[in-house]
């Protein structure tokens, strides 16, 4: 095997790139504690305008659309457990049950109890 274009792409992964990989960590570790991604700013010591532009530069993602998508997918995986009811994930994911509802529908064309009686 030739290990060599393996440690060229390790040496050619930027600053940016591994500081929204650090971001996007952070947000898929704390998505139950994290209520805004203002949040983050004295996380990573640095303005929160600045971090959102970078990781709008770097990924192609608006750090929100982010931080949606993987509270959404949280939010999927615990509705397909069928443990928690859909207003204590809700509140789980800071969310008020009516918006928790529209977000999830807007995501998945389903709403979050008909998911839960699919099951």
């Amino acid at each position: 095997r030739n290990f060599s274009d393996s440690k060229q792409k390790v040496d050619s992964v930027s600053d940016a790139q591994i500081l929204c990989l650090q971001i996007m960590n952070y947000i898929d570790t704390h998505v139950y504690s994290l209520q805004y991604l203002q949040e983050l700013a004295p996380r990573f010591n640095y303005n929160y305008g600045y971090l959102s532009g970078l990781f709008k530069k770097t990924t192609g993602k608006s750090l929100l659309d982010y931080f949606h998508h993987r509270k959404m997918e949280t939010a999927k995986a615990l509705i397909l457990e069928n443990k928690k009811k859909i207003k204590e994930i809700a509140e789980m994911l800071h969310y008020s049950p009516y918006a928790f509802s529209k977000a999830f529908k807007a995501k998945y064309c389903v709403s979050p109890k008909a998911l839960q009686m699919r099951r």
